[in-house]
């Protein structure tokens, strides 16, 4: 594993710290690390290796004009019919996504820059700086592509939903041949 600085830190856990407030030193970030549910002792603290990363929404803007260039260059060049694929398929850093609906009722409404895009969650930065992680399942999200407004089902956008969907598809075609 290769960290930040360029050295190789095998062993070491790489961890993306999200702050949008100044910490006074490193000792309450690690304390703030420890308060985590997935951080179970001092000494797994040794293996960790910590990524700070700023919680600006100012920061990430740029990264939404190249994200919106992006669609512009990829909508143009593909026929209307592979669109919906090719949009489902493209990469959404940089995206400015809005929550239309979630089953956590707190997130709904929420807009801003998708920046992580895990398995199961969407990290989005808020223009009021916060940085908000917002479950795929059971949520709805909306974004603008160029001239096409999308609407993401976030149960259809997991690993194992898409498995599923490519094994329903095989079957599908090796019952036509």
């Amino acid at each position: 594993m290769i960290n930040s600085a360029g050295n190789s830190c095998s062993g070491l856990v790489e961890v993306l710290f999200f702050y949008h407030h100044t910490f006074h030193d490193m000792s309450e970030i690690f304390i703030s690390l420890l308060k985590s549910p997935h951080v179970v002792s001092l000494g797994f603290m040794q293996f960790v290796h910590v990524i700070l990363v700023p919680c600006r929404f100012d920061l990430y803007k740029p990264m939404n004009e190249m994200w919106k260039e992006y669609m512009r260059e990829l909508t143009k060049s593909i026929p209307k019919k592979q669109l919906s694929e090719n949009l489902l398929s493209a990469d959404l850093h940089g995206a400015l996504i809005i929550v239309a609906q979630c089953k956590a009722v707190s997130y709904e409404g929420v807009s801003g820059i998708m920046i992580r895009d895990t398995a199961e969650t969407f990290g989005i930065i808020s223009e009021d700086n916060r940085f908000r992680v917002v479950p795929k399942a059971g949520s709805v999200f909306v974004l603008q592509a160029d001239c096409w407004k999308v609407t993401l089902i976030g149960d259809k956008l997991s690993p194992k939903e898409k498995l599923k969907e490519s094994q329903r598809l095989q079957r599908a075609q090796s019952l036509i041949r």
